[in-house]
């Protein structure tokens, strides 16, 4: 965790979290909490340019991503993954059923076992599938996945298959250890198995989805030829077809493409205005974080800075706004804003801590109250950030803002970043795209137009 939130920083991220709150008349506090984003953090990307099975996979990664409770910045990833803090709760239950101690030790040893080999399992298939993608992708293979593993990573197989051992004792030991609730914990596990199959040829509808397997880069670049309007070649994304658990938003790529036909009209008509009085107002708490203890350095903070120049003689100034707030002003604009939930398939067990809400001795630390789940996201489409300051700051802001813009730097104002080259993260921006008004004070800053993923601007989740 990275240093406290300066006081006027979070005056400002609470007057944004209220605006959000207000908008959507969400409910935020013990079991909801309110996350925001930097302005220009990338969403999913959709739409007819964009393969269903790279936008299945983003939807999984954001939904999946456990965040933690105490940080408000959603920076695009989690902490942890969720199905695999599920798996181990369910694999670490303990019923009221009676056991000897053979059983309980014999039960002991399985659990071991089984994550010692799910996690050997995972670090073989992320290489495995690596290794295929490279050689598909070089046309060095035609042959499927699998085939191609037994005579290329036969490392694979002997995790699958030792991973396979594992779990046959797991579920053997399981109807000794939970009694009448060995069934019900078997289908559980069932669900989850099939979630987390990643062949392509192993279809459990409404567990797992098709998908890729790709690295952040290979998705940008995608992304980045349907930014200029034409989908990728099929043989492009051939190599990295996979299956992903099931996570889905209903709509989602009719909506892309409507917000996308709407951009070319430049009406930018939905506004949310910011009342910095909100912030003072308001508490971390009515947004659901009992407590904040920083947030990550790429986040909204601190509310406007530069680093003008580059490498070794760049020089980072932040714009002081300690009792200056009110010098301030804020607006966001956009074609379309939108909150949008995010649902897991019939894999999930959302309420399993209800129904068996006690583990084994020495079980792991999982589906616990530091960490909360992703339920929607709040994205906006096309936007346009606004920022009027008061007559004392405008000389020391045009300085600041020439001083950047000049020499090639990064500006950072309000989670809204312009230059410091292009990041797979973040929405596409350019200084060409800013305007400057000293005379009015008034600062506006858009993205670059067409892109095929909205800026995700905060995310509502479910405090585990």
């Amino acid at each position: 965790m990275s240093d406290p939130i300066a006081e006027s920083d979070a005056i400002f991220a609470r007057a944004w979290a209220s605006a959000i709150k207000n908008k959507f008349q969400l409910t935020t506090g013990e079991e909801q909490i309110l996350y925001l984003s930097p302005l220009t953090q990338r969403g999913i990307s959709g739409g007819d340019l964009t393969y269903e099975q790279v936008t299945n996979y983003l939807t999984y990664k954001f939904g999946d991503g456990l965040l933690n409770t105490n940080d408000p910045s959603f920076l695009g990833g989690g902490v942890a993954n969720y199905i695999d803090d599920l798996r181990a709760y369910i694999d670490n239950i303990l019923t009221d059923n009676d056991r000897t101690p053979a059983v309980v030790l014999r039960m002991a040893n399985a659990r071991t076992a089984m994550d010692t080999a799910q996690t050997a399992y995972e670090a073989a298939r992320k290489k495995a599938q690596k290794e295929y993608a490279d050689e598909k992708q070089l046309g060095m293979t035609s042959q499927k996945f699998w085939p191609w593993v037994s005579s290329n990573a036969p490392y694979l197989r002997t995790a699958d298959k030792t991973r396979n051992s594992a779990q046959t004792e797991l579920d053997s030991v399981s109807q000794l250890y939970y009694g009448p609730q060995a069934d019900v914990l078997a289908t559980y596990r069932n669900k989850i198995r099939d979630a987390m199959d990643f062949d392509p040829d192993k279809v459990y509808p409404g567990r797992n989805q098709a998908g890729i397997s790709a690295d952040r880069d290979v998705i940008a670049a995608f992304e980045e030829v349907a930014n200029g309007g034409t989908m990728p070649p099929e043989a492009d994304i051939a190599p990295y077809l996979f299956r992903v658990p099931d996570y889905s938003m209903a709509g989602y790529r009719s909506q892309m493409n409507d917000w996308m036909r709407l951009s070319t009209s430049g009406k930018r008509d939905q506004v949310i205005t910011i009342d910095v009085n909100q912030g003072r107002q308001t508490k971390w708490s009515d947004y659901g974080f009992k407590e904040v203890k920083g947030s990550g350095s790429t986040g909204l903070f601190p509310f406007f800075s530069i680093s003008a120049g580059g490498g070794s003689s760049s020089e980072t100034q932040t714009l002081r706004t300690e009792g200056r707030e009110d010098e301030i002003s804020l607006s966001l604009a956009a074609v379309a804003f939108s909150l949008i939930p995010v649902a897991s398939g019939i894999w999930d067990v959302p309420n399993v801590k209800n129904i068996f809400p006690n583990l084994a001795p020495g079980a792991p630390a999982v589906l616990t109250a530091k960490h909360a789940k992703p339920l929607s996201v709040f994205v906006g489409y096309d936007i346009a950030l606004t920022v009027t300051f008061g007559t004392s700051m405008r000389t020391e802001v045009h300085n600041m803002y020439n001083s950047v813009k000049n020499s090639g730097g990064r500006m950072r104002i309000f989670g809204f970043t312009v230059g410091g080259g292009s990041s797979s993260e973040k929405v596409h921006t350019s200084f060409d795209d800013v305007k400057w008004d000293q005379a009015s004070g008034t600062l506006t800053l858009t993205p670059a137009p067409k892109q095929v993923y909205p800026s995700v601007l905060g995310v509502l989740a479910r405090r585990l």
